[in-house]
């Protein structure tokens, strides 16, 4: 042990034999007293201290155009951004120790109508997205150890899709609604960290489902001086990827590091009931509805096989008084 806190590597090594840092261009003093922590000295990493500036100008335009009272036709092209920033990298560490702003730009048509006084209402719209220099986190691939993990930019994705929705008032009491989405999106300029693949062209964007959908209808009825009602959603998501392959470079250990999974479609259903007035009221809710077990996520930083799921059927009972 050093006179300033500090203990050298040859002493580590004296104490703990056949110790080793692991990475022979780290060798120097570990600092063990916080109070001679220095930017330039904290333990395996390049100077700790960096600063990163972003600035830029979002231009958002949009044209509508009325057809009639009930129909509106509109185009928009938006733009959106995530700030850049900084890593604090190893001092072996060839990764970038700063990222920048990734951007969306998105280009949109649409159309919403009401028609019978508002008891119908449907809306559509269809849009294109490019994402500019994605940001991801992924492994630091010069450290072979640890979790050096950077923040980096990757490459550009395309996304196109459609979505609807409507809104129906068949009678005082009955409603139908629903939603319903169609999306694909694919990596169209892939990226690297020296020669560990980070995104390659031609993969889907993970959590992106193509189809999406609900449905929903509910009554009202009347129930002495209150008011009551049944409502049944029901849900569809397709199949869906956990991760590109840079998503799989959380851990630079490869005993830790997961695969790439397509997570199965999955439904599901919603019951509630209600009863009450401006006093009080009482809320029933069976939720998932036939117990199904639908994965929504497969980590890709571990091998051990778990996952993420939504919650098994449960049954609630609610009771609000106001005072």
């Amino acid at each position: 042990l050093n006179a300033d806190g500090t203990i050298s590597q040859n002493c580590l090594e004296e104490l703990v034999p056949g110790f080793d840092l692991g990475v022979p261009t780290l060798v120097g003093e570990w600092v063990t007293s916080p109070g001679n922590v220095t930017r330039d000295n904290r333990i395996g990493t390049a100077p700790a201290s960096n600063t990163a500036k972003n600035s830029d100008a979002l231009p958002v335009v949009t044209l509508s155009w009325s057809l009639s009272d009930d129909i509106l036709t509109y185009a928009t092209r938006s733009e959106g951004f995530r700030v850049g920033g900084t890593n604090i990298i190893r001092s072996v560490s060839t990764a970038s120790n700063k990222y920048n702003p990734d951007k969306v730009i998105n280009n949109e048509i649409g159309l919403k109508t009401a028609f019978g006084d508002g008891r119908f209402i449907w809306n559509i719209a269809a849009y294109q997205m490019t994402w500019e220099d994605m940001q991801m986190v992924a492994a630091d691939p010069t450290i072979s150890f640890g979790w050096g993990q950077v923040t980096v930019n990757t490459g550009e994705a395309e996304l196109e899709g459609i979505e609807t929705n409507f809104a129906f008032a068949a009678t005082e009491r009955l409603r139908f609604d629903g939603a319903f989405t169609y999306n694909t999106s694919e990596v169209t300029e892939g990226a690297s960290i020296g020669d560990t693949v980070v995104v390659e062209v031609g993969e889907q964007l993970p959590l992106s489902p193509e189809i999406k959908w609900t449905l929903g209808a509910e009554w009202g009825f009347p129930v002495k001086n209150s008011e009551g009602y049944v409502r049944l959603d029901w849900s569809y998501t397709d199949e869906q990827t956990n991760a590109t392959q840079g998503s799989t470079l959380l851990t630079s250990s490869t005993l830790l590091r997961g695969t790439i999974t397509t997570m199965p479609s999955y439904s599901m259903g919603n019951l509630i009931m209600g009863i009450g007035n401006e006093s009080w009221n009482v809320r029933f809710a069976l939720n998932n509805i036939t117990d199904e077990r639908a994965v929504t996520y497969v980590p890709t930083r571990w091998t051990d096989g778990r996952q993420y799921s939504v919650r098994p059927r449960e049954f609630t009972f609610s009771y609000r008084k106001n005072f």
